[in-house]
């Protein structure tokens, strides 16, 4: 990392780093900010429970299954 970049892409979820990675593909450097530790996940509030959490794609598919 030299600490040039072309593009901020602001969140760590699927479509941050989903753009960060197109973003590298076509030859451009850049920097992903995340405000929290985890990255890759979304936030979900379940209708079911009330309850919210961090729950990956595949929980959230298991969770609207049940």
């Amino acid at each position: 990392m030299t600490g040039v970049h072309d593009v901020a892409v602001i969140g760590a979820g699927p479509a941050g780093l989903s753009a960060a990675y197109e973003l590298k593909r076509i030859g451009l450097e850049p920097l992903v900010l995340e405000k929290t530790a985890a990255v890759g996940k979304i936030r979900k509030q379940l209708a079911t429970s009330g309850a919210s959490g961090w729950a990956s794609p595949h929980q959230s598919m298991q969770a609207v299954e049940e």
